[in-house]
């Protein structure tokens, strides 16, 4: 069971942004980030074989920033905001996911 630990977070954490992303409307986006890292803006999460999951994203003074972290609960704010009021550039309508990135060549 503990070899499988990174990929059931993985897609616990896929599947809420998920079901998020449906429930939006028309001139919403969300923004997510990590409860430890208030500041850091998540673009992509996969995990890197059953030990690690990662998250890229954008802290204010990066233009990319990738985290490695164990794999264990990761406590995760989803937030749901006006595009209209968002610099567009901040505010992803879709997170991205890579999966288990151990396997890419």
């Amino acid at each position: 069971m503990l070899a499988e630990y990174a990929k059931e977070l993985y897609l616990q954490i896929i599947t809420i942004i998920k079901i998020k992303e449906i429930q939006l409307k028309k001139n919403q986006g969300l923004r997510v980030t990590l409860l430890r890292y208030p500041e850091f803006e998540i673009t992509e999460i996969g995990r890197l074989g059953n030990e690690y999951l990662f998250f890229s994203g954008n802290y204010p003074e990066s233009l990319e920033t990738t985290l490695l972290l164990p794999a264990e609960p990761t406590p995760i704010k989803i937030d749901v905001v006006d595009l209209g009021l968002a610099l567009p550039s901040k505010i992803k309508k879709k997170i991205g996911f890579c999966g288990d990135i151990s396997c890419s060549e």
